[in-house]
């Protein structure tokens, strides 16, 4: 007997063009599910409003969001998580 693999992925498609920062930030949190500003800024290279302005209105459409989390003890580096609306 064959049994296929089940691919579950609970994230809607990427629909952002290959190759630009919503694209390359997108595939980041679906792998992820999260990324922290330093994350964001070390190894994306981009800031937390492509997030805010360009993610969060496609999340939404799909009854998703982020949440943004102060991390203690480190100032100014917060988590950004999807999450289901």
């Amino acid at each position: 007997m064959n049994q296929t693999a089940l691919n579950f992925n609970p994230y809607p498609e990427n629909i952002f063009t290959p190759g630009t920062m919503n694209h390359r930030l997108y595939e980041y949190l679906v792998r992820h599910g999260q990324i922290t500003t330093k994350e964001l800024h070390n190894e994306l290279k981009m800031d937390c409003a492509r997030i805010r302005s360009d993610i969060r209105p496609y999340l939404r459409a799909h009854g998703m969001d982020y949440e943004c989390k102060a991390l203690p003890g480190d100032p100014g580096n917060r988590l950004y998580r999807i999450k289901s609306s």
